[in-house]
């Protein structure tokens, strides 16, 4: 075989040698022996991605610079979103993906679609957030392979970055493996290895992190998927855990929790699903949570009028300019809040409108949980 294979790329010696017809014959001996499913793969694969945020953006990236290996590329993604501006104006919002596609005149098309992809040799998904029918995975010869950030079976589901960073898992990862219908993130693994999380890390820093990590994983399978799929390798049950979509409530912080519980909170959620609590009967959205180790006045031991504050009691700590809220353990710091409808405002101007002792009637206790609806 490996004869044969230097033959194929050396076309010049081989006329000298053997003369054009014998080398014909030997191409197309080579090229059987390469095909799969009928298809040459030595030309590169002719792909569909799909994709729709920006974790799936790196790979589709990635995927449209590697002309040696994707010789077709095609991508499926989620219908743009209405929104409303305004009054009455109603708007659609594309993803980046969609938008990456138009400005490179890559083909396009919104999901659910109709489309037949047998003309095609492998699907390649990343975080595209829809069950794909069995119809569609057996257009595919080479089937649909799925880069997932997680180290699978842990965290199998819609958010495993978010899930990650509210365990205060110290490792994550990328998983590659092979979908299988009617069921998220259980098919084999072709490709699996570890990320270390660094301190500090919100979901956006380490979707980066990962995705910089994913597309790299996902040109090597790409460049041996035969022996990939021949070496793959069932998922066990051991350290199966879930990562479901994040709901709204997720961002109601409940007081009694700890300053390290609540920092996790604000790394996940940060930028996405507000951190808030309820005083006065109002919502206080909380931003720009200082990190522990930053904080000035971590320690219970802050100047306060109150000897023990009890969880939830606000305190404004003027030396950083920070909102201090009572946890069982510590303080946690903001550095700016929103209160009811009032726009945005920082820690300082929320002091002196509503927080200093007049103005507070002596409440300054914040509640939680299911105290807002």
């Amino acid at each position: 075989m490996s004869s044969f294979i230097h033959i194929w790329r050396r076309p010049t010696c081989i006329l000298q040698a053997v003369g054009k017809q014998h080398f014909w014959a030997v191409g197309l001996l080579v090229r059987c022996q390469y095909s799969s499913a009928g298809r040459s793969v030595g030309r590169g694969r002719d792909v569909v991605f799909f994709g729709s945020d920006n974790f799936s953006l790196k790979h589709l990236k990635t995927l449209h610079s590697q002309g040696k290996l994707v010789r077709r590329l095609e991508v499926v993604t989620s219908m743009p979103k209405k929104f409303t501006q305004g009054r009455s104006r109603m708007k659609l919002r594309s993803s980046q993906v969609d938008e990456y596609c138009q400005s490179k005149g890559i083909p396009l098309h919104h999901w659910p679609i109709e489309k037949d992809f047998t003309s095609f040799d492998l699907g390649v998904v990343v975080s595209f957030g829809h069950m794909i029918p069995q119809r569609v995975i057996k257009c595919f010869p080479q089937g649909i392979i799925n880069v997932h950030p997680s180290l699978l079976p842990r965290w199998r589901g819609a958010a495993p970055i978010h899930h990650t960073i509210l365990a205060g898992d110290s490792v994550t990862g990328i998983t590659v493996i092979r979908i299988e219908p009617s069921r998220f993130d259980v098919g084999p693994i072709l490709s699996q290895e570890k990320v270390d999380v660094p301190d500090g890390s919100t979901t956006g820093s380490l979707t980066e992190l990962l995705s910089n990590k994913g597309s790299e994983m996902l040109v090597g399978v790409l460049g041996h998927l035969e022996q990939h799929i021949e070496n793959a390798q069932m998922q066990g049950s051991d350290g199966l855990t879930l990562a479901p979509k994040l709901k709204h409530s997720h961002g109601l912080i409940d007081w009694a929790m700890t300053s390290t519980e609540i920092d996790r909170i604000c790394r996940a959620l940060s930028g996405q699903i507000s951190i808030r609590a309820s005083w006065r009967g109002e919502a206080l959205r909380l931003f720009e949570m200082v990190p522990p180790n930053e904080n000035l006045a971590y320690s219970t031991n802050i100047n306060s009028t109150d000897p023990d504050p009890c969880p939830g009691q606000m305190i404004y700590h003027k030396p950083s300019r920070t909102l201090q809220i009572r946890c069982p353990d510590a303080f946690v710091g903001f550095r700016s809040v929103g209160f009811g409808h009032r726009k945005t405002m920082s820690a300082a101007e929320f002091h002196n409108g509503f927080l200093s002792s007049k103005r507070a009637g002596g409440k300054t206790i914040l509640g939680g949980g299911t105290d807002i609806g």
